[in-house]
């Protein structure tokens, strides 16, 4: 896949994702109601199948995907829609001949945490933003120091293998009756840090959903520009034409 749309989905840039999730938005609307499902669930299908195509992304199976993201990110929404006809009272979808054209993608069991990891979730949470990303890109991520120390905002390698240090032993420290040994620990902390991102990532989507495309934005303000510059056109030429007539009478 083209490496610059991997930049995008793996670091989140809210404008970018905003201009790629609207991208494909409507055509997955009229997608969904081919297949006679409501709205809102295509919406929330959708922006599942979003997280779900950067989860992949992050973990390399989009690196031989040649051409759009279209067909594999419809191929996620497909499966999604076909499990949510199943798991309701809807009849079963008839996918066309022309949805063939979709990547057949194979979807992950749902995460489900364990009692402890539960516990490790609520406290991770409890830590600072910048705790909780540098664990997120070394545990689930699976970059290097040097990979987070080459990242916008932080100063170098030292700053964040100190910083990263910190913050693990925070929260050792707060999850300390919970801890069995440093590779279940460590094991944990993957896995919550995986759910913790991808929580992040649908908040990032929702707002992204409520704020609207940026580029209807732009029109609206370009809209209400013109109509003042009109307003103001118009103002202009009324007072225009009445000194002009009362010049004319004068002269007269």
């Amino acid at each position: 896949m083209n490496p610059s749309l991997i930049h995008i989905l793996t670091n989140s840039s809210p404008k970018e994702i905003s201009r790629l999730y609207f991208s494909y938005k409507k055509a997955f609307l009229n997608f969904g109601k081919k297949h006679k499902t409501e709205a809102d669930i295509v919406i929330d299908i959708y922006k599942e199948a979003f997280v779900v195509l950067r989860k992949h992304c992050i973990q390399g199976k989009l690196n031989q995907i040649k051409g759009s993201i279209k067909p594999y990110l419809f191929g996620i929404g497909k499966t999604m829609l076909s499990n949510y006809q199943q798991d309701s009272t809807s009849p079963d979808l008839q996918f066309s001949s022309t949805d063939s054209k979709f990547v057949e993608v194979e979807l992950d069991a749902p995460i489900t945490l364990s009692k402890e990891q539960k516990v490790l979730h609520q406290f991770f949470g409890t830590l600072g933003e910048r705790c909780q990303e540098i664990l997120i890109l070394f545990y689930y991520r699976g970059l290097a120091i040097e990979e987070i120390a080459d990242r916008p905002g932080y100063e170098n390698i030292t700053v964040v293998k100190n910083k990263k240090s910190l913050c693990t032993q925070q929260l050792k420290n707060l999850n300390a009756a919970g801890i069995e040994n440093e590779i279940e620990f460590q094991g944990n902390l993957k896995r919550i840090t995986e759910d913790h991102d991808s929580q992040n990532f649908r908040l990032l989507l929702s707002d992204i959903e409520s704020k609207g495309p940026i580029h209807e934005k732009r029109k609206k303000k370009i809209k209400w520009w013109l109509v003042l510059a009109l307003i103001l056109v118009i103002i202009t030429l009324v007072y225009f034409l009445k000194y002009h007539t009362e010049i004319l009478k004068q002269i007269t």
